[in-house]
């Protein structure tokens, strides 16, 4: 098993023992124009994990956190035990959680600050096919592009309800691959880990949530 495959292992490994039950964890994700390593999704928070191994290095750090603190509760970096001197010194890292790993374990360094996100950030995280969906029993709807369907709901939902949509629409679709993970992981099983999680591919078996958004609320017209 590669170095990151491994520490993502421990990742996980170490949330599922420390977090509450009522948590989802997703592998690979595609947030604004970079990937998350992990996010976590529990109580209408979401959390961004990036993961750096020793094989790794930090060029693309800043790009990758300045990123994820738009679009996440918090942030937390997850770095071998060489990197833990040189991040001392990167100021874009404040607020940022720090956990390292050292002699195969993980030990929490430093809590990450909490903080909103904007409501129309939480949109990265539906696919345009799940953006036109949505709006599906709307007058239309099918003649929408992506960009005018996603501008329609900004304007008629709540930030409280994006919000609720958008986790729930998270753990809909991670759940199921979250749970084989997850029982692999415990039952040591890790050689047998879906090639997504231990190989960096993207989301190509995670099958997008299409419900109009009349399931969640009545909204007369957009």
């Amino acid at each position: 098993m590669k170095e990151g495959e491994l520490l993502k292992v421990k990742l996980y490994e170490y949330l599922i023992k420390t977090k509450r039950s009522d948590f989802t964890l997703a592998s690979e994700v595609a947030v604004g124009n970079v990937r998350a390593d992990v996010i976590a999704c529990s109580e209408e928070k979401i959390h961004i994990y990036e993961i750096k191994s020793k094989n790794d290095t930090l060029y693309r750090l800043k790009n990758q956190i300045e990123t994820y603190k738009k679009y996440a509760n918090a942030v937390t970096l997850v770095i071998d035990e060489k990197f833990l001197d040189q991040i001392n010194s990167l100021e874009y890292l404040s607020g940022i959680g720090i956990l390292k790993f050292e002699n195969n374990a993980i030990k929490e360094i430093r809590k990450p600050k909490q903080k909103s996100i904007k409501k129309e950030n939480y949109f990265t995280y539906w696919s345009p096919i799940e953006i036109k969906k949505s709006l599906v029993g709307f007058s239309g709807w099918y003649k929408l592009d992506t960009v005018t369907a996603y501008k329609k709901l900004v304007n008629a939902l709540k930030k409280d309800e994006v919000i609720k949509l958008t986790i729930d629409r998270i753990q809909e679709k991670y759940s199921d691959e979250f749970l084989e993970i997850k029982n692999k992981i415990i039952n040591r099983d890790i050689n047998e880990l879906p090639n997504r999680f231990r190989e960096n591919m993207p989301n190509l078996n995670i099958v997008p949530i299409k419900d109009s958004i009349l399931r969640f609320r009545d909204i007369d017209s957009l």
